[in-house]
């Protein structure tokens, strides 16, 4: 498997991907904010700690990768949604970052899951990902 040409290449090529699904306008808003989460989580600069890295061994081959591998699955992208659901307990946090809340789009996390075009996701993961593989 081709990997990303730095730490930060993949989202900045997400960004780039992001701009186009946006004006294409082909993604429900679940779908939208999935990925945008996906490459900010991706996004070394956003880490708050120093990411624990085996010796020898880079950010890319330890979180980024993997985290791709799962993410082209629908099961992965559920399950990290849910980790991340469990984390922002905060219901603002909840509300503004996923619009899941009482008075928001989606009611509630199954709605928001369910609203998620998991093929067109795969495709931005894709597009993102071969773009930040090239020099």
């Amino acid at each position: 498997m081709s990997r990303p040409r730095s730490e930060s290449a993949f989202f900045e090529e997400a960004q780039v991907t992001r701009r186009e699904f946006e004006e294409l306008k082909v993604s429900s808003p679940a779908t939208l904010s999935t990925f945008v989460a996906i490459a900010g989580y991706l996004n070394p600069e956003t880490w708050v700690e120093a990411p624990k890295l085996a010796e020898g061994s880079t950010f890319v081959e330890t979180y980024i990768v993997p985290t791709y591998q799962r993410l082209l699955l629908k099961e992965g992208v559920i399950v990290w949604l849910e980790e991340e659901f469990e984390s922002d307990l905060d219901e603002d946090e909840i509300e503004e970052m996923w619009t899941i809340g009482e008075f928001t789009r989606y009611p509630d996390a199954n709605t928001f899951i369910n609203d998620i075009d998991f093929s067109v996701l795969r495709a931005a993961l894709n597009d993102a990902w071969t773009r930040s593989c090239k020099e």
